[in-house]
């Protein structure tokens, strides 16, 4: 049985590199919609307004869908870090349709967004992977050091 101590660790270090995580596929659909749009904002203000709002949508639709993958990840054992790039990756798309779209997944919705919301789930991925300690299987368990 874990330690209290070790239970309360593991959830601030996954809580902790989902946050940094969310910051980075932040950063990440930022730069790409004002490549897109050709649109960069000018004063300091537009580009903490744009960010702070970005994080806090990205913190909300993602919180859940990623609790649910990374535990799927960790339970099919399968090799960690480019895997979780790449299960996020595709992620993040279908989350734009399903919330954003309202569920429109025809041919007619698939747009530029989409590679830049795949590109934005690849970092969100392997920023968790990388900041959460590096798991790689066999896993000692959900709690403790990885």
């Amino acid at each position: 049985m874990p330690s209290v101590a070790a239970v309360i660790g593991s959830i601030f270090r996954w809580t902790g590199a989902w946050a940094f995580a969310v910051v980075a596929s932040s950063g990440v659909l930022m730069a790409g919609f004002m490549i897109a749009a050709g649109v960069v904002p000018e004063t300091v203000g537009a580009w903490v307004g744009f960010a702070f709002v970005l994080i806090l949508y990205v913190g909300t639709i993602s919180i859940l869908p990623a609790l649910v993958l990374t535990a799927l990840l960790r339970l099919s054992r399968l090799p960690r870090g480019w895997t979780d790039a790449f299960v996020f990756a595709i992620a993040a798309p279908i989350l734009y349709h399903a919330i954003i779209l309202g569920w429109d997944f025809s041919p007619a919705s698939f747009a530029l967004a989409d590679p830049i919301f795949a590109l934005g789930g690849a970092v969100a991925g392997f920023v968790y992977w990388w900041l959460a300690g590096r798991p790689a299987p066999p896993y000692p368990g959900w709690f403790g050091p990885d």
